[in-house]
């Protein structure tokens, strides 16, 4: 099918839907519609469903009868569910109800009565702009982008009594190695030479033959933690290696009173770069208990994508809107497309409008375009242009190349 539009109407009002698809062929616009274009010895409701989720715009003629249409509402149901931009052309005053109300309720309608003829020119005018510009009906946040936030939104610094024995998992990647003891040598020398330790064990082991285990705890922030060590290394087969682990844990100690829930948050994205989702989930927690929201939108982020986790928009939300509270760009964007394309809520975009607002006034790129197609198109919101045309611009500033094509393409009313 190389359709570009799907009409719907009842059969009550056939002549008005054969006129407008006139109308719009007459404009180089290609049409689909019942039962002109269903094949012989097609079934007819897998043609039809087909037709719709192949077209490009699902344009409804909605009448008192089309209201009440079985056909007509099974396949805007259809439509609906599949994304499909919805154009509602009103041929009398009937007032939407029921199921239709829900769906058509937040669409840019073309009110054509008494005479549809006389907006037949301005409905091929509004599909070939779509067909140029496809309004995007599914809005998603832009990638999996954990969010860093070095310092907490107060400044403060929190305590981290205590963490030494319950977090250090979290604050070192802990391995298990086989390791010779020229290789135990270089770990600890390099260490030295740099004023610094990249690692440590806890205790100590002796090298049978020509390896030992060492358990080793990779810094992450080693350039922030130093541990004591003594010892020798030589060619004898057993080398023993002490490490003080009492200054150790002072030592840690002593960074960690003034550990802030930036830096744990950001701890949290290293162990999430590294696959290590439970770690990561642990620091988040923790960052977020202490009001660090990166922490909660990180942790919306992880529900939302499933990264480690089960998706659960829910429980996205509930994090999403904890980040809110602190009026948290990215999550103020997320929770807006959580509400725009129904994932856990019953699809709301009037109701996600103003959270991209939100998101576009503290600078998100994506929340901008978003913003100015919903204006361009009128979804949730009246239609704009000029107000469109403003955030088009704000968001090709920061180099968004969608926006970019809308304004090299604008025409002033």
């Amino acid at each position: 099918m190389d359709h570009e539009v799907f009409i719907s109407y009842s059969s009550a009002n056939i002549q008005t839907a054969q006129a407008i698809c006139h109308a719009l062929e007459s404009n180089r616009i290609k049409c689909w519609m019942a039962p002109r274009d269903i094949r012989p010895g097609a079934e007819y409701g897998d043609i039809i469903e087909e037709a719709i989720v192949t077209c490009k715009v699902f344009l409804i003629v909605f009448s008192e009868t089309s209201q009440i249409s079985r056909w007509v509402r099974s396949e805007l149901n259809i439509g609906f569910s599949s994304n499909k931009p919805i154009i509602p052309f009103r041929i009398d005053p009937t007032d939407l109800k029921g199921s239709m109300k829900l769906m058509l309720n937040d669409k840019h309608w073309l009110n054509a009565y008494p005479n549809p003829e006389e907006k037949f020119s301005e409905l091929a005018a509004v599909i070939l702009d779509l067909l140029q510009h496809p309004a995007v009906d599914t809005i998603s946040p832009p990638g999996f982008q954990p969010a860093s936030n070095v310092a907490s939104a107060d400044g403060s610094n929190a305590g981290a009594q205590g963490l030494f024995g319950k977090l250090l998992n979290q604050l070192f990647v802990k391995r298990r190695v086989k390791v010779t003891s020229d290789h135990a040598a270089e770990i600890f020398l390099n260490g030295e030479r740099k004023g610094k330790l990249d690692a440590y064990e806890t205790g100590n082991y002796s090298v049978s033959e020509d390896f030992y285990q060492l358990e080793v705890y990779s810094c992450e922030y080693g350039k922030k933690v130093k541990c004591e060590y003594s010892g020798s290394f030589s060619n004898s087969s057993t080398v023993i290696i002490s490490v003080d682990m009492a200054t150790a844990e002072k030592q840690y100690l002593m960074k960690a009173k003034n550990i802030t829930s930036g830096r744990i948050n950001d701890l949290g994205i290293i162990f999430l770069d590294e696959g290590k989702f439970e770690d990561a989930q642990e620091c988040f927690l923790k960052a977020a208990s202490m009001g660090e929201a990166a922490a909660a939108y990180n942790l919306g982020m992880m529900y939302h994508f499933g990264k480690g986790v089960e998706i659960d928009y829910d429980v996205a939300r509930e994090y999403y809107e904890e980040a809110v509270k602190s009026d948290y760009p990215l999550a103020l964007n997320n929770l807006g497309s959580i509400y725009y394309n129904g994932h856990g809520v019953r699809k709301d975009i009037a109701k996600s409008f103003p959270y991209f607002c939100r998101a576009a006034e503290r600078g998100v790129e994506s929340a901008q375009f978003t913003v100015a197609t919903m204006l361009f198109y009128g979804q949730g919101v009246a239609v704009d242009k000029a107000k469109a045309k403003k955030w088009f611009q704000k968001a090709a500033a920061q180099g968004c190349k969608d926006s970019q094509n809308y304004l090299n393409s604008w025409v002033d009313d």
